[in-house]
């Protein structure tokens, strides 16, 4: 059975791959791949702002899940070692997951209330052959020798870590620091304040705190999670035993288990039996609980001190929270619908309670579940959606109409506009911009009649300061507007080939020759040219 993660053939009775530990699937075919973009063609599209030629539109703003290359098999001189040139196991969702995963990420929340806080772009020039940085609407001084082989950021998306296209490894702030040569695969934390890489030499360290240690030597395989604060590192050795390294100490945790997550101090380590698929909380102590049987490890969500987990098992999503006896939420598999998240061996949010939170299925059902785990419906088969900045209020498309629901039991839905192909509401929930099927532009606030903004409109964007940047005319490249408030449109500029939003800024690029130049604001529409001739790619 082939993992889709790093491409390794593994025996067809094996339930996790044995070179990364993800879990393997027989159901992925590629007439399922098919059926995932075919479904994806029904949520609000995007421009794409990376690359030097146009690529095909993602789905939201932020939230696409990044289909990795398949890997080949590298030979090397360690026994049973492959590497994957392009696999990092970097804890965001840019890895290639498990079919249902696709179609649910596919559609989280993509409206204004809902932006990065940050962002690190990063422009290749090909002339220099350097790199420069910019974290917001800011330039660094500091370039990088080379050009962005892949990339990571934090929660808060203020934090990467960035691999080159010639093995060194950055940690990048608002400064720009090098880390380490050679290395091959690596995990940011969810803060950002530590990076655990594996080398050429099979060396696994944690860098933190502006330096590295070592954590572990031999090791063969990119199969390692780190905890949210950087302090602690789970990860499999030499005959497949996995260890927990932590307080500067290797803990042996045991073989046919694979760690699916690590808390700060080590405080809650969560595995899995590789033959049973049980999901147990362990100690340090090895003073394990079982939380389910025979989980479904595609569907494993985690907040952000990893004190809570949710997971499936028969058709069903539970949570546990600190090993406690587990709560039904619902039947199907569910997860959050929240605006942060990363993968590794399961999904992270950046809440520090799952729960009083929107939920969204693998069919594409939203529902809202309270403290209690009690759940109220939103809606069945939704293809977008996003909610008010108060979690109050719902604004999803179903049948191609765009609807407002409360989370409040017994609510009923209010049709706000038909024929929506995309839409964005206002940071404070009380306005909504959505094209339609005939390319129109179109504002409403509250109950008042919509107001048409603009025709033969490709794509919209929303800033931090409720200002809408939207593409008309578009071939491979289009004119720039903005809007706000519904009022008239002011033209920005020409030519703009790709336009990026986030809480901190927004950006576009005009296509010059075989490269770009990029534009910035801090989220107003007022721009400022910051580079010429580059290759862009986007931190989030």
């Amino acid at each position: 059975m082939k993992c889709l993660k790093c491409n390794i053939d593994n025996s067809e009775d094996s339930k996790f791959c044995q070179n990364c530990g993800d879990v393997l699937s027989a159901e992925i075919t590629q007439d399922n791949q098919d059926n995932v973009q075919a479904d994806n063609q029904s949520v609000p599209q995007q421009e794409v702002f990376q690359g030097e030629q146009p690529q095909a539109e993602q789905t939201s703003q932020m939230y696409t899940p990044y289909q990795q290359p398949a890997a080949e098999k590298q030979p090397t001189s360690s026994f049973f070692k492959q590497i994957p040139p392009k696999f990092l196991k970097i804890g965001i969702a840019c890895v290639a997951v498990l079919l249902v995963l696709v179609i649910v990420i596919a559609m989280l929340p993509s409206g204004g209330a809902k932006l990065p806080e940050n962002s690190i772009l990063f422009a290749y020039d090909k002339v220099s052959g350097q790199t420069s940085v910019i974290v917001n609407d800011k330039l660094l001084k500091d370039k990088i020798d080379g050009e962005v082989d892949e990339n990571a950021v934090n929660f808060d998306n203020d934090t990467s870590a960035m691999l080159t296209d010639e093995g060194e490894l950055y940690y990048i702030t608002d400064k720009v620091v090098k880390v380490a040569e050679e290395v091959y695969a690596y995990v940011l934390s969810d803060s950002g304040n530590a990076i655990v890489y594996l080398d050429e030499d099979d060396t696994l360290s944690l860098y933190r705190n502006g330096k590295s240690e070592k954590v572990a030597d031999d090791i063969i395989y990119s199969d390692f999670v780190i905890s949210p604060n950087g302090d602690s590192v789970g990860y499999r050795g030499e005959d497949d035993i996995y260890y927990v390294y932590s307080n500067k100490k290797n803990t042996e945790m045991g073989e046919d288990i694979q760690i699916i997550a690590v808390a700060d101090a080590a405080k809650y380590i969560y595995i899995m039996d590789k033959t049973s698929s049980d999901l147990y909380l362990i100690n340090l102590k090895k003073e394990k609980t079982k939380l389910g049987a025979n989980i479904d490890a595609s569907y494993l969500g985690l907040n952000k001190d990893y004190s809570q987990i949710l997971f499936s098992t028969d058709g069903k999503t539970y949570i546990s929270e600190k090993g406690k006896e587990k709560v039904k939420l619902g039947n199907g598999h569910m997860l959050p619908a929240l605006k942060h998240y990363r993968y590794s061996n399961g999904y992270a949010f950046n809440v520090s309670n799952l729960l009083n939170n929107f939920f969204v299925s693998a069919q594409m059902d939203v529902s809202y579940i309270n403290s209690k785990g009690e759940s109220t419906s939103i809606s069945t088969g939704v293809s977008g959606l996003d909610f008010s900045k108060d979690n109050k209020n719902a604004f999803f498309t179903s049948g191609g109409s765009l609807y407002k629901k409360s989370s409040k039991e017994n609510a009923e839905k209010e049709k706000l506009a038909n024929d929506v192909k995309q839409f964005y509401i206002s940071s404070n929930g009380d306005s909504v911009y959505y094209i339609n099927d005939d390319s129109e532009l179109w504002y409403k606030k509250g109950s008042s009649d919509a107001k048409k903004i603009s025709d033969d409109v490709r794509s919209m964007y929303i800033t931090s300061k409720d200002v809408v940047l939207f593409l008309t005319d578009y071939s491979t490249s289009g004119i720039l507007y903005s809007c706000t408030n519904g009022k008239t449109k002011n033209k920005v500029a020409d030519d703009v080939f790709s336009v990026r939003t986030t809480y901190s800024a927004a950006y576009y690029t005009v296509e010059n020759g075989t490269a770009y130049d990029l534009y910035v604001s801090n989220g107003s529409a007022k721009f400022t040219k910051i580079l010429e001739d580059v290759t862009i790619r986007s931190s989030y």
